[in-house]
């Protein structure tokens, strides 16, 4: 729902993302013995490398599938394909956004190139967003009560304030199936706290709070119809996200006994929930620096072995991550190029009247 989506931004986020991650890398080899966790990457198992790959494509098709569960549902004509290729999308875009913000819009330029009209596609990134916030909701009352033992008590408070946080988000979120203007008055204050620190985007969100308005009466048939008719659809999608969430989680602990690491599941469990928590809302675009460095800190305190633990972060955003987005920006300029988007001055305008996206040229 951004009026704009310049080409020139998304090269400006790539960079940005790139100086910050490699400045970030060399300051953790600086402060590391870099020998050791060059050799650290040598002794990763093979063997790992191929499970792992074999669980990141499951990462990619499960994501996929959460989002034609939904749209399966309001427009058969579009496939599993589609829905692969606007969650990878999503994955490019949020890597070179700030807070993920592009995420959104890419899935819904892909979804709506499918065939969706743009209320369906938000509906669709809705119920896929109660299935993210429901797992690190529930997955965060799993660190309060048995992490302590990890993190300590100052970290365990720090969780419970972050429940209190998405508690909040989630009350709104399932308030807004049973009234979908509150959606708008959120949005209208997530507006006015974003003007406070960057003037410049806010009348960007208003334009695609206006946009929303206008497709608040399809929205809302679109949501009793998936609450009170498609209730297993909803389920399912937060199954999905759940298995989704806990797989990203488990190539973490595969990452380790790559590295011939003794440790339980619980443990990295719990460390993956808090960088979660830490880079979920990261002002840097993909969470770059941040994510690196939570990281390193974060497996410090149940991996003793600091010889791979930088190793173990390149490896794990590289999985997670930079692979994502790589193909997912392949992807996404594929798609842009075959609508005639050759040209870095490009941009997709305004949300129409009917509902579809308008791809002009900016005139210089």
């Amino acid at each position: 729902m951004i009026s704009k989506f310049p080409i020139k931004n998304i090269k400006k986020g790539v960079t940005t993302f790139l100086v910050i991650t490699l400045a970030t890398l060399a300051g953790l080899f600086y402060i590391d013995e870099t020998g050791k966790s060059l050799q650290a990457f040598s002794d990763f198992s093979k063997f790992y490398a191929a499970i792992i790959l074999l669980f990141v494509l499951s990462d990619y098709l499960l994501g996929g599938l959460r989002i034609y569960l939904f749209s399966r549902e309001i427009n058969k004509e579009v496939s599993f394909r589609d829905c692969f290729n606007a969650n990878l999308g999503n994955i490019f875009l949020g890597t070179v956004t700030p807070m993920q913000t592009g995420g959104g819009l890419a899935q819904l330029y892909i979804l709506n190139k499918a065939g969706l009209q743009v209320s369906e596609t938000i509906a669709v990134s809705i119920f896929n967003f109660l299935g993210t916030i429901l797992f690190i909701y529930c997955s965060s009352l799993y660190v309060v009560f048995f992490g302590e033992n990890i993190f300590g008590e100052m970290f365990t408070t720090a969780f419970q304030y972050s429940i209190g946080v998405f508690t909040f988000v989630l009350a709104v979120l399932v308030w807004s199936f049973f009234n979908p203007k509150v959606l708008t008055v959120f949005f209208q204050i997530v507006t006015k706290l974003v003007s406070l620190f960057v003037p410049k985007k806010a009348q960007t969100l208003k334009s695609g709070i206006n946009k929303f308005k206008s497709e608040l009466d399809s929205y809302k048939e679109l949501i009793n119809y998936y609450v009170f008719e498609k209730p297993l659809v909803i389920f399912g999608g937060i199954i999905i996200s759940a298995i989704l969430f806990t797989q990203k989680y488990f190539i973490a602990y595969l990452i380790l006994q790559g590295f011939e690491i003794e440790i339980d599941f619980g443990s990295v469990f719990c460390v993956q929930v808090l960088i979660n928590l830490i880079a979920y809302f990261s002002p840097t675009p993909g969470a770059s620096g941040i994510s690196e460095i939570s990281s390193t800190t974060l497996t410090a305190l149940i991996v003793p072995q600091t010889s791979i633990l930088v190793a173990f972060t390149i490896l794990w955003r590289f999985f997670l991550t930079y692979l994502g987005a790589f193909f997912g920006g392949l992807i996404l300029f594929k798609i842009m190029l075959s609508s005639n988007f050759d040209d870095t001055e490009n941009s997709f305008e305004d949300l129409d009247s009917e509902g579809e996206i308008k791809v002009s040229e900016s005139v210089t």
